[in-house]
């Protein structure tokens, strides 16, 4: 597969796990939760394929060059959608109750003589007072709708300055679809290489 290929299919499945876990928030818990995994899975790969540095997948560090303005923007504007989709990931994880979502039998961690108190163990696997559960609830769906915000931000920016770009990350209308309706290119084992 083509390398900016691969990175359209990663681009295009963030996205839509993205979406697909905002919109599910509040009605779709379990669906929620698994969709979330999904996306921290998503994101610990792009991280990983930065660090080795995969051809076809952009660094996420800014380029400071004269006249690559709109490209430093461009990583600053990914960079903050990555630390903000983290925080919200990482929120949500904290939110979560493993052990029952993951279907794994939990070993006894309350003693039987403090089973009762509920101050400081809202839920099974869960450590969290009810205070400092509602302030991660606050802070998961503040960095959500940021999140969501900084993405518009990133898709008004790349059609306004970067619009070639933009347009070729949509499947279809890449360089790849042009190649297919223009009779005059030739492609493929059809194609003459032959010299005059």
């Amino acid at each position: 597969m083509n390398p900016f290929n691969r990175f359209r299919l990663f681009h295009a499945l963030f996205v839509a796990g993205f979406l697909a876990v905002y919109f599910s928030g509040d009605d779709g818990d379990l669906l929620h939760v698994w969709l979330g995994y999904g996306l921290v899975v998503l994101v610990a790969i792009r991280l990983a394929l930065a660090l080795i540095r995969v051809k076809g997948f952009p660094a996420l560090r800014p380029v400071f060059r004269s006249g690559a303005i709109s490209i430093m923007v461009s990583r600053v504007l990914v960079i903050a959608l990555y630390l903000s989709a983290s925080a919200t990931l990482t929120t949500g994880l904290i939110m979560v109750d493993h052990v029952r979502v993951l279907g794994f039998v939990a070993a006894q961690a309350i003693t039987p003589a403090y089973a009762d108190d509920d101050e400081v163990w809202e839920k099974p696997g869960r450590m969290l007072s009810e205070f400092a559960s509602h302030d991660v609830d606050e802070i998961h769906e503040i960095t959500a709708n940021a999140t969501l915000i900084i993405a518009v931000i990133h898709l008004g920016f790349l059609l306004a300055f970067r619009r070639r770009f933009a347009i070729s990350m949509i499947p279809g209308f890449g360089p790849a679809a042009k190649n297919r309706s223009d009779p005059a290119v030739k492609t493929g084992p059809t194609a003459s290489t032959s010299r005059v």
